[in-house]
């Protein structure tokens, strides 16, 4: 199971997309999970990523997290803690510090 944080962003939705369509098991973890509109067959659990303790229960019988930094914001840390002891093996994290940097 995938763990996906700011599944209905830019990022998010289609990578979930992505991940659905090569048979992977995928959960979303969103603040509005009735105005989510994810793609049919995401797990959708209401929770805010960044109170890492809200979203616990998203992270039982998960092993990868998807950590989008807008959704999680400063409890980046304390979420990738939270993952560790509940059994995530592996962490991908959203990062474009260069992206306005000039070509």
């Amino acid at each position: 199971m995938i763990l996906i944080t700011g599944a209905t962003g830019a990022v998010g939705h289609p990578l979930t997309a992505a991940l659905l369509a090569r048979g992977a098991a995928v959960r979303a973890v969103t603040r509005d999970p009735a105005a989510a509109r994810l793609p049919a067959g995401v797990e959708t659990f209401g929770g805010d990523p960044s109170r890492p303790a809200s979203v616990a229960p998203a992270l039982d019988g998960v092993t990868a997290l998807f950590l989008h930094p807008r959704a999680v914001g400063d409890a980046a840390a304390a979420l990738v803690a939270l993952a560790r002891e509940r059994g995530v093996r592996r962490v991908v994290a959203l990062s474009a510090l260069n992206v306005d940097d000039p070509l």
